[in-house]
């Protein structure tokens, strides 16, 4: 899910060098005392570079570069949508160089990761024992195309299919993360047991067109809607038999669309929201700011900024207010509760950044459970005990109440797993990294036989 950056905000796998700049590069940056783990993951193709970045301390990650040059031992990052510039020079194991975002100016070294590549043992590799094609298809309007992969069991019958729904932000169709590629993880099990998987890049991400920014969670919805209607159309697919798999902000998109469309035949919700989007994104700043580097009594002044922050965005319009009135807001906010001094201006500039958007606004607002109240099709509703992104216990049991037919219901929570259903210790974000499991094998095998119960295959 994603998360306010209302902290210390500075925007929001894996061969290394020769000269080849392809792969994962860490580093860390100092702010007041903070450090935060920066991550470029830089691609190479016909000779043209790009990049994403990810700051796994604040919940960001696949963030994409507008611009990326490499001449002879020079690099420079660029994103104008942040104001964030990245320079440095190529030595020989690592980037030394300067990180630029508005006003903020800092060190940043980044060494290549060499260590997550070979420690992810379940991404599948070739070859596969069933048929892959590459697809697009248009959206509901048809202002934009979605691309993505089916897989297809290797014979001529039709089959069931599932569409898979990423969680929020720019997820690819794999929903990478840190080296991980669960939703590839999720489609070769799948599949392998007789299944069709559709996964696509979200808009703007990857192969898609259209743009992530403009987006809210209705749109995305509708997306889901048009990935169906592709499935339903498709020679090899049964059109009677099609589940959905949402995870995270993906579980709430879910039962939206099986509210609307009576012909869907399951959905399974991993580590989906029950609570209201306000409530989520409260619980995921408090976590936030437990974990943060700062004293008792500041962490009491940034929550009560965070929550009042949230409220008053929650009451805005649907189309959003100006800049102006937001940063009024805002200074208001942070004088009110004294907390000027853990928010310095580059912060709030950031803060306005990541929140001056249709999505943040809609997703207060949406409540779980006036969608779950009317689906009727199984459901499969699943999380973590480690989870902190989605708290396993409130938004599950959230989940239950909201619906109606409780003999459509299979709920299940798994000791110590974490958001992204993998063992940990914590739970934390930046633990998803150092993990070797991409998705939990008990979890994928319940869902398969779970599946089993509605579905011939």
């Amino acid at each position: 899910m994603k998360k306010l950056l209302l902290i210390l905000t500075v925007l929001i796998s894996t061969p290394c060098l020769g000269q080849n700049l392809e792969g994962s590069w860490k580093g860390i940056i100092e702010i007041q005392g903070t450090k935060l783990n920066l991550v470029f993951n830089f691609k190479e193709a016909g000779g043209n570079w790009s990049a994403t970045m990810d700051s796994p301390d604040q919940g960001g990650f696949g963030i994409p570069m507008d611009e990326v040059t490499i001449n002879q031992n020079k690099v420079l990052v660029k994103s104008k949508a942040l104001q964030l510039t990245y320079e440095g020079t190529i030595t020989k194991d690592c980037i030394e160089g300067i990180f630029q975002q508005s006003f903020l100016q800092v060190p940043l070294n980044l060494k290549c990761d060499t260590s997550e590549a070979s420690q992810r043992p379940q991404e599948p590799q070739p070859p596969f024992p069933y048929q892959i094609e590459n697809i697009s298809f248009p959206s509901l309007d048809k202002s934009i195309t979605l691309s993505g992969t089916l897989t297809l069991p290797d014979d001529l019958k039709k089959h069931p299919a599932v569409v898979l729904i990423a969680g929020s932000g720019p997820a690819n169709r794999d929903e990478e993360i840190f080296g991980h590629k669960p939703f590839a993880v999720i489609a070769d099990y799948l599949t392998r047991q007789g299944l069709a998987v559709l996964r696509y890049d979200k808009r703007g991400i990857g192969e898609s067109t259209g743009s992530l920014r403009k987006t809210t969670t209705l749109n995305l919805a509708e997306d889901v809607e048009a990935s169906i209607q592709f499935l339903r159309n498709h020679p090899n697919i049964q059109s009677n038999n099609i589940g959905l798999i949402g995870h995270s902000e993906g579980g709430i998109i879910a039962p939206m669309v099986a509210s609307r469309d009576q012909a869907i035949s399951f959905i399974v919700l991993l580590a989906a929201p029950g609570m209201t989007g306000k409530q989520i994104l409260k619980k995921q700043n408090e976590e936030s700011i437990q974990r943060s580097p700062i004293t008792n009594d500041q962490k009491t002044k940034a929550l009560n900024v965070a929550v009042q922050y949230l409220d008053y965005l929650a009451q805005t319009s649907s189309e959003g207010t100006s800049t102006e009135a937001l940063h009024n807001t805002l200074d208001s906010i942070i004088s009110i509760n004294l907390a000027e001094d853990i928010f310095p201006q580059v912060s709030r500039e950031e803060m306005i950044k990541s929140t001056n958007n249709n999505w943040i606004i809609y997703f207060l607002n949406l409540d779980p459970s006036e969608y779950l109240k009317k689906v009727h099709c199984p459901i499969l509703a699943l999380n973590g005990t480690k989870d902190i992104q989605v708290e396993a216990n409130s938004n599950l049991e959230r989940i239950e109440s909201s619906v109606k037919n409780k003999e459509l219901l299979t709920v299940k929570k798994y000791l110590n797993l974490n958001h992204l259903f993998q063992k940990a210790e914590t739970g934390a974000i930046n633990e998803y990294a150092q993990i070797q499991e991409t998705f939990s094998e008990d979890v994928l095998k319940d869902i398969l036989t779970w599946i089993s119960r509605y579905i011939k295959f």
